[in-house]
């Protein structure tokens, strides 16, 4: 099958290849809610849409995206697209995949060079694309800034808890 060069890629350039699924949750009482089927299906409508053969392979981790070092499925999935096993990755959006600019970065360029194509489906971005690669950058950067605006908040409302109520913590604040 001949292919443009990666960092040309449409969508439709992918028709007939074989792709998995990555569905990320930050915690498990997200995952018991319908984030992963909402990725679930947007990841089905893009490979159905563009012609994609389904491997039946999933990875799923219910574990913040600021780092990878807890990420079973994570670690699986870079071993199994190293090893061949799908064409292309599918993932809802980028901040699905990392929230850590220097693991997003990384890893997609590991993947690439293990002949993998990244899909950001809910933002039809493909990874490392020259049209899109703009927007995937601000994207990505804007996914890093959240967390880190998150963890301050969290922490900021575990002072004002304790400042108030005199309650140690041990339950995130509302908002």
């Amino acid at each position: 099958m001949s292919l443009a060069r990666a960092t040309d890629l449409r969508p439709e350039d992918l028709a007939g290849r074989t792709w998995a699924g990555y569905v990320r949750e930050s915690t498990k009482g997200q995952a018991d809610r319908y984030g992963p089927d909402i990725q679930r299906t947007e990841q089905t409508r893009f490979a159905e849409r563009h012609g994609l053969m389904a491997t039946g392979l999933e990875y799923l981790d219910l574990v913040s995206g600021k780092d990878t070092l807890r990420r079973s499925d994570f670690t699986r999935m870079v071993g199994d697209a190293e090893a061949g096993a799908f064409d292309v990755l599918l993932v809802y959006d980028t901040s699905r995949f990392a929230r850590n600019i220097e693991d997003a970065y990384a890893y997609r360029r590991r993947i690439a060079a293990a002949g993998v194509t990244v899909v950001f489906c809910a933002d039809n971005l493909i990874a490392g694309n020259v049209d899109t690669y703009e927007l995937e950058g601000l994207k990505t950067v804007a996914d890093a800034a959240y967390i880190r605006r998150l963890s301050r908040n969290v922490g900021r409302g575990y002072e004002q808890k304790w400042r108030l109520f005199d309650d140690p913590g041990g339950h995130p604040p509302l908002g």
